[in-house]
């Protein structure tokens, strides 16, 4: 295909799909919602500048790069179709206006991913739950030191730099920001001793992870992230104070 920007990935991936662009990203709907004719107020564009309302109702998928915009986007059709629900692909500036060079996933793999859909529809049926995403190529878990960092979007592609080698660092990429992989994450707080969440919000990551904390009674120390994620420097910064020999 060539080199494409993270939006033009996006179109391409969706192509024949019933979508909506909108500020955020790009929302996937499912074939029963196209062939119904008709989309909910919760999908209007007037909710979708409503970003905490917004989030909640729908899946959210956050690609840090164009060509994981492009998979992310096939993988959005299967989850719609599955659950019946539309998905939201985020395309931050910096996945919009990147390029990168594009190959469309084969017809055969992608019949072998929609019977794994097929099986989890039955698994969990009605909604996307949490447990859905807690085994998800999307959500990855890397290093084994103890100092634990939680990432998500372009911001991942400082952190990987900064902290990928270190052996005291172990990084949690999160591909489903909505619902978060609850299990993953338990089970990646509980094994380390100080955590930093990179969450300019302080609502989408770091709450999730003090309410973890309280609710499994976990024994670390979180740190909060001051910055912001699209600005390299703020995350790169954030990174080598908390990996800082005796910090």
């Amino acid at each position: 295909m060539g080199y494409v920007t993270g939006i033009e990935a996006v179109r391409l991936a969706l192509e024949g799909f019933r979508t909506r662009e909108t500020r955020e990203g790009v929302i996937v709907y499912p074939a029963v919602w196209r062939e119904a004719g008709t989309f909910p107020q919760d999908s209007s564009p007037a909710v979708c500048e409503r970003p905490a309302l917004y989030r909640a109702r729908i899946p959210e998928f956050w690609p840090a790069t164009p060509g994981e915009a492009c998979r992310m986007a096939w993988s959005a059709k299967n989850y719609a179709e599955t659950y019946g629900t539309p998905i939201l692909v985020r395309i931050t500036r910096e996945v919009r206006n990147a390029e990168e060079e594009i190959r469309i996933r084969r017809p055969a793999a992608e019949a072998r991913r929609q019977r794994e859909y097929a099986a989890a529809r039955k698994a969990f049926p009605g909604a996307v739950p949490s447990a859905a995403f807690s085994d998800s190529a999307w959500n990855r878990t890397e290093g084994a030191g103890s100092k634990g960092i939680i990432v998500r979007g372009p911001a991942w592609l400082t952190v990987e730099a900064a902290a990928g080698g270190s052996p005291c660092a172990r990084i949690l990429k999160i591909g489903t920001v909505n619902p978060l992989p609850e299990e993953m994450m338990r089970r990646f707080l509980s094994g380390v001793r100080s955590c930093l969440v990179i969450d300019d919000t302080k609502e989408e990551l770091l709450l999730p992870v003090y309410a973890m904390k309280g609710k499994y009674d976990l024994r670390l120390r979180v740190e909060t992230f001051h910055g912001a994620e699209h600005v390299p420097q703020d995350v790169l910064d954030a990174v080598t104070r908390f990996l800082k020999p005796g910090t």
